[in-house]
């Protein structure tokens, strides 16, 4: 079971890889 605050920076940083590949993918 993973705490809520590790969850939460999971999921922070899940959202900024998929957000640098989204926009890396644009640029190229």
């Amino acid at each position: 079971e993973i705490p809520d605050e590790d969850a939460e920076k999971i999921t922070r940083v899940k959202e900024a890889v998929d957000y640098i590949e989204t926009h890396s993918k644009a640029k190229k």
